[in-house]
C-alpha cells in the first residue's frame, strides 16, 4: 500500500557524482600528461594517452548507462496513468457524491470523483482513471 509520505525517487547521490568527477579528472590528467610527454619525446606518453582515453570512455559509458536505467525506472513507475489504479491518496478538497474534488496522489493534486461523500483528510484508493479524472473510493 502506498502512503502519502512516500519518498520521491532519488537522483544520483553525491558520492556517485563525486566518483564520476574524479574519474573524469583522472582521465583528463592522464591524457594531458601523456600528450605533454609525447610532444617532448619522453617515454610512456602514448600509454598515458591511451589509458586516459580509456578512463574517459569508461566514465561516459557507465554514466550514460546508469542515467538511462534510472530514467526508464522513473518512467515505468511514475509516468503511466494506468499504474495509478489501486494506489492510495488523500482527499484535499471534499468530494460530494458524483461531484468533483481534489486528491493528493504521488505528491500531485488530481481532480477526482466518487460515488460517496468524502471529507478532506479521508484516505482513498484509485479504482479507475478517465483522462485526468480519478475515480476513487474511501478506505475504511
Amino acid at each position: 500500500m502506498k502512503r502519502e509520505s512516500e519518498p520521491r525517487p532519488t537522483r544520483f547521490g553525491a558520492y556517485s557524482i563525486a566518483f564520476f568527477v574524479v574519474l573524469l579528472a583522472m582521465g583528463l590528467a592522464a591524457v594531458a600528461t601523456g600528450l605533454a610527454r609525447v610532444s617532448s619525446n619522453e617515454g610512456g606518453g602514448s600509454t598515458l594517452v591511451v589509458g586516459g582515453m580509456l578512463l574517459l570512455l569508461v566514465d561516459v559509458v557507465v554514466f550514460v548507462g546508469l542515467a538511462s536505467t534510472r530514467v526508464s525506472r522513473v518512467e515505468k513507475k511514475y509516468h503511466r496513468m494506468e499504474a495509478m489504479v489501486g494506489e492510495e491518496g488523500v482527499v484535499k478538497e471534499g468530494i460530494r457524491p458524483y461531484g468533483r474534488g481534489v486528491v493528493l496522489l504521488r505528491h500531485e493534486l488530481w481532480s477526482a470523483t466518487s460515488e460517496e461523500e468524502l471529507a478532506p483528510g479521508t484516505r482513498v484508493r484509485i479504482v479507475k482513471i478517465d483522462g485526468l479524472l480519478l475515480f476513487v473510493e474511501g478506505i475504511k
